[in-house]
């Protein structure tokens, strides 16, 4: 509570919102093995004498015109998090990093019209599945044994964050991810986020090749659909516009694996290639850390060297730097809206059809569900409304304690959220609504706070707004004027005559009160 204790001609207050919307709602390790998949391509077994064209529902354009046509999408997703038996996690998360993590994604999702929308957070207490990013016994185990349990939201994508070995896992036919990278600054959260829209690695498959580590990628460098060598639909990720790539995370390895094999004639077992057997390599040997600028002098399997750009090198699909994956490309957005229109019984249950869903903060780890359970029933303390004694709290967004002043109003801020994945246009009936009420451990809804108390007046409306336009994602803030009452007028029914509270309603059809 925003407890004031200052002089009588100063007032205490504390700020509650009453929440109407519609329910939508460390340190790094570098861990060797990052990714695991299953796709479900069938131009992987094509047979080599075949055409390389498109396999269905895959057209290949890459044309932006094409990917202007999908209307946007929005998927609900619910986050489960792993924590030790006791309640214990060491990487500590909180709802601001969430969020902002999911304000990434959605970026990063944008240029195919993908928003995801967070819809809770669950946290699982259970030490057996917890582990260390070093048990490679662990990977999957969380998901597998909360699914078993019934933690499975069969109508939002599942992210189970768990701590272990691996940095992700996605693909197959349910919406579920595993990840231990969630609040790392990387790009593997949308790296498994493109698997569940069925990407590949834009070199191809992700595990640990032998000396042959090119042969079943293989891609070609040649983007001429009339070259015999062109084979871009068949091998990589089969998307036109990533270039052909190796694994350019271990692509010294693999070269390391090659000069031994092929000149010192020795020889290892698959299960070797997957624990990295090979020392002495370093990651990302040959791309320029700064630029990400490929370096090297890799060759495709006709011996053309290859082109691979900065763009290339910084997809989210790729194996290079996690830090630096940042983007899809146009081909790839594409892929994933076509993979969206073949799979209806995958992402229709899980489709967000509550349209526009407006918020104001109860705290910090309000996430805009409802009922809130993430605020621990502390819900007079929201970080979206605060008080200044001057018009200024457009840019100073702290709360002040206000002065009673009867010749001079002080000023009220209340920040409203749009946490939808779907831009709000506001119309002449969308309002904003303040109330005050004088503070009391039963202030009942609409009584207190609607001016129907007298002797003295115990509450009332202050004023209300339009709301204005507010896109998906972002939040805006709209500021009232407010003569407060006078403190010294319940000195005599209350022991803190200048404690009061505000209450915020957002009014609107397209988003109506429950």
């Amino acid at each position: 509570m925003k407890q004031l204790y200052q002089p009588t001609n100063q007032v205490r207050w504390c700020f509650i919102i009453f929440l109407f919307f519609n329910l939508t709602a460390f340190a790094q390790v570098e861990y060797e093995e990052p990714c695991g998949f299953v796709s479900e391509d069938i131009n992987l077994h094509r047979p080599a004498s075949s055409p390389c064209e498109p396999s269905p529902p895959y057209s290949g354009s890459i044309d932006p015109n094409v990917l202007a046509t999908y209307p946007p999408v929005s998927y609900n997703l619910q986050i489960w998090i792993n924590n030790r038996t006791d309640g214990t996690n060491e990487k500590d998360y909180t709802f601001e990093q969430i969020k902002g993590k999911i304000e990434t994604l959605n970026q990063q999702f944008s240029l195919a019209n993908i928003c995801l929308s967070l819809v809770a957070i669950d946290t699982l207490n259970y030490s057996p599945t917890y582990g260390d990013p070093q048990d490679t016994n662990n990977h999957g185990l969380f998901q597998s044994w909360a699914v078993g349990q019934g933690h499975e939201n069969v109508n939002a994508l599942n992210l189970y964050v768990y701590q272990g070995h691996g940095r992700g896992s996605a693909g197959g036919t349910n919406a579920n991810i595993n990840i231990n990278s969630f609040l790392d600054d990387s790009g593997i959260i949308g790296h498994e986020v493109g698997h569940l829209f069925n990407l590949r690695h834009t070199h191809g498959s992700g595990g640990k090749q032998s000396a042959t580590w090119r042969t079943p990628n293989c891609e070609s460098v040649t983007r001429n659909p009339q070259d015999p060598a062109f084979n871009a639909f068949c091998k990589g990720d089969q998307v036109l516009d990533t270039n052909a790539v190796p694994d350019l995370r271990y692509e010294q390895q693999y070269e390391k694996i090659d000069s031994l094999i092929i000149n010192h004639g020795y020889t290892f077992s698959q299960a070797e290639l997957e624990v990295n057997t090979i020392i002495g390599y370093q990651f990302n040997a040959y791309l320029d850390p700064v630029t990400m600028a490929y370096i090297g002098d890799g060759e495709d399997c006709n011996g053309t060297p290859y082109t691979i750009t900065p763009a290339d090198a910084t997809n989210l699909m790729a194996y290079a730097d996690w830090k630096k994956m940042d983007h899809f490309s146009i081909g790839q957005a594409i892929r994933m809206r076509e993979y969206i229109e073949d799979k209806p019984s995958k992402f229709n249950p899980i489709t967000n059809t509550e349209g526009v869903d407006l918020m104001i903060a109860n705290s910090l780890n309000d996430i805009g569900a409802e009922p809130d359970i993430h605020s621990n029933m502390i819900l007079w303390r929201s970080p979206d409304i605060w008080v200044r004694n001057q018009a200024d709290g457009f840019t100073i967004q702290e709360n002040q304690n206000p002065e009673y002043d009867p010749n001079n109003p002080v000023y009220v801020y209340v920040k409203i959220r749009n946490k939808s994945c779907q831009d709000f246009v506001a119309t002449p009936i969308d309002t904003l609504k303040l109330h005050w009420a004088k503070a009391s451990t039963s202030s009942g809804w609409p009584t207190l706070w609607d001016g129907s108390t007298s002797n003295p007046t115990l509450g009332a409306p202050i004023n209300a707004v339009n709301l204005p336009n507010i896109a998906a994602g972002e939040s805006e803030i709209v500021e009232f004027e407010w003569y407060p009452p006078n403190p010294a007028d319940f000195e005599s029914i209350s022991n803190d005559p200048w404690h009061f509270c505000l209450l915020a309603r957002i009014l609107s059809p397209q988003d109506p009160i429950l």
